[in-house]
């Protein structure tokens, strides 16, 4: 399946760049029909030129609204990302440590915002084998 939506109301059906679930609320999703009954536990969206205040600004007020605990921004154009965790309050801005992004939905999940921006990119292989704690 290519495409999938997160329906967050009968208007508003977003389809993030990635997103993850938790497993105990898998039972939402819809499969057959390629869309999950509410929002994601953490939606990313990469901006691209048109995509700007969609993600940015419309898409933002929309998983806030909707509960998605994290929402993380990634800017290719202008090599910047944008961490958002759900507070009491609505979304604030998570701050890397040292380069080093620490998911809150994700416990174990750390990214080196440093290796987006790299030219050339770093070698898949090491990446996938420390996101799955593979020592080599």
């Amino acid at each position: 399946m290519d495409r999938f939506a997160f329906k967050l109301s009968d208007q508003t059906a977003p389809e993030p760049d990635l997103a993850f679930i938790r497993s105990d609320r898998l039972h939402l999703v819809r499969g057959q029909q390629g869309y999950m009954d509410g929002a994601p536990d953490l939606a990313v969206e990469i901006v691209s030129p048109d995509t700007v205040s969609r993600d940015y600004e419309d898409k933002r007020v929309r998983y806030e609204q909707a509960g998605v605990r994290e929402y993380w921004i990634l800017d290719p154009g202008e090599e910047c990302t944008l961490f958002l965790a759900l507070g009491p309050g609505g979304f604030v801005e998570v701050f890397p440590q040292d380069h080093l992004f620490r998911s809150r939905v994700l416990p174990g999940f750390v990214l080196d915002v440093r290796c987006l921006w790299q030219q050339p990119l770093p070698p898949t292989l090491p990446i996938v084998q420390s996101l799955l704690g593979i020592n080599r």
